[in-house]
């Protein structure tokens, strides 16, 4: 998984995840961002019907300067990043 930007700016309107072109029948998941204290900042559920390679994540600039937690959760896995905000 890759979230790009990133680094990212706290006033970026969504993050883009990709990696997970391997999954031409789609899936359903979650994506969290948290912060390092582990409080969750940003939850959405999405699906994905064919080629899932990219996914955006509109976030409207509600980040806050700082580090982050970027999971996915999908069929019990949870693949996470780090996301460093500037």
């Amino acid at each position: 998984m890759q979230v790009f930007p990133n680094p990212a700016q706290s006033d970026i309107p969504e993050l883009r995840v990709s990696g997970y072109g391997h999954s031409k029948n789609g899936f359903n998941g979650t994506v969290e961002i948290q912060r390092m204290t582990g409080e969750t900042v940003f939850t959405k559920q999405f699906s994905c019907g064919g080629n899932c390679d990219e996914y955006s994540i509109p976030l409207h600039g509600e980040l806050t300067p700082g580090v982050y937690l970027v999971n996915v959760i999908s069929n019990g896995r949870r693949t996470s990043k780090r996301l460093l905000v500037k």
